[in-house]
């Protein structure tokens, strides 16, 4: 998994991680939380929430066969039989996303984005968006190593003026 991945991951954790409260003050309709599931879908944005379940459990097993390598194979037994138990619990996570999404809009919004995401525009767009964003993460990474090598050279430049050599 790449770090593009992963950012994108962890962004969708955090902005998950207020959900209760959001859910709570605005209880959005059937029908909007149904928009919002055919513009995630429509924008294959659901199945980024699939590892979060899977990635716990790795995380877990990791944690366990670092304590103890002797139970690698019983660790193993025991992940895969949990992965099937907790595989239910992505539609929980997903119905999560979608009541979040529909919060943010009202349900002709959600209509009409929905309608716009299945359309040649916006199935290009849900298709060209991810390449978008990882490049432009990553031009954006390349610019920050530049500024702040820039910004060290300029910080040293203004001590010395002032007696110091850093």
């Amino acid at each position: 998994m790449n770090i593009h991945r992963l950012t994108r991951m962890a962004a969708v954790a955090v902005m998950l991680s207020g959900v209760p409260v959001l859910a709570q003050a605005q209880q959005p309709s059937t029908a909007s939380i149904a928009y919002a599931k055919e513009i995630l879908t429509a924008k294959e944005a659901v199945g980024l929430l699939d590892p979060v379940i899977f990635g716990v459990l790795e995380r877990t097993r990791q944690i366990y066969l670092q304590a103890n390598p002797l139970l690698a194979k019983e660790l193993n037994e025991v992940t895969v039989a949990l992965r099937t138990e907790y595989t239910p619990r992505i539609e929980q996570l997903r119905t999560i996303f979608y009541r979040t999404y529909a919060a943010k809009f009202t349900e002709a919004e959600l209509k009409e984005l929905a309608t716009f995401f299945k359309s040649p525009l916006g199935i290009k767009l849900s298709r060209e968006e991810p390449t978008i964003i990882e490049q432009a993460a990553k031009e954006a990474d390349e610019y920050g190593q530049k500024f702040s090598e820039e910004v060290i050279t300029r910080m040293r430049t203004e001590m010395k003026k002032r007696g110091h050599d850093l």
